[in-house]
């Protein structure tokens, strides 16, 4: 629908007051599909991808704990949890995970000390 005002001697404003109702609704979709758009990029690229170190170290054919064990004894049976974690490409909660199943198996014993642990051989 198009509405003219007429000022004097046929001078039109048709342009200040151009309304068409049909036209407005293909740019009101297609507005909203580039901001899904960019919004869905926007999200993948922020999203962080799976750590590969983790899948490898768990998926070998040696134990993550016997590793872990081997280490420890490699290190002369006494060795803080921070070393562990800065030689093992795995997330400190896998290490703490490992080393409290190998304290229920007997194997070895982690002593609280300020922040962090030490673990010895038994």
């Amino acid at each position: 629908m198009k509405r003219k005002n007429r000022l004097f001697h046929g001078f039109t404003l048709s342009w200040l007051f151009y309304e068409e109702e049909e036209q407005a609704f293909p740019w009101l979709y297609i507005v909203l599909v580039m901001i899904i758009i960019v919004v869905v990029v926007i999200f993948a690229k922020k999203r962080k991808p799976l750590k590969k170190t983790d899948e490898k170290i768990l998926e070998e054919e040696i134990d993550p704990k016997d590793k872990i064990y081997e280490f420890i004894k490699q290190k002369g049976g006494r060795v803080t949890q921070r070393e562990i974690r800065k030689n093992f490409p795995v997330s400190q909660a896998t290490i703490s995970l490992i080393l409290t199943e190998l304290e229920s198996d007997g194997k070895l014993k982690k002593i609280k000390r300020g922040k962090g642990n030490i673990i010895i051989l038994k």
